[in-house]
């Protein structure tokens, strides 16, 4: 994200209905890691034990210009 990004993740989290506390993020240690940013919070929201068999993720992003995306899904434990 290039503008402001834990205003523009906590304003989206907040619009929601999610408590920012319940959102990762990796801007204060990495910075902006731009289409990285999906996969890396979501290695950190697992490293922090966010993620548990079966909870509802909700991931967001946007990119150049007025590029957004979002979806839920369904987190699976690897079995093993």
């Amino acid at each position: 994200m290039t503008f402001a990004p834990k205003l523009s993740v906590g304003g989206v989290a907040e619009g929601v209905g999610i408590p920012t506390s319940r959102v990762p993020s990796t801007y204060a240690s990495y910075a902006h890691v731009g289409g990285a940013a999906i996969a890396a919070n979501l290695l950190e929201a697992r490293r922090r034990g966010m993620l548990r068999d079966g909870a509802t993720v909700a991931i967001y992003g946007h990119g150049a210009g007025l590029t957004w995306y979002s979806a839920l899904m369904r987190w699976h434990a690897k079995a093993g």
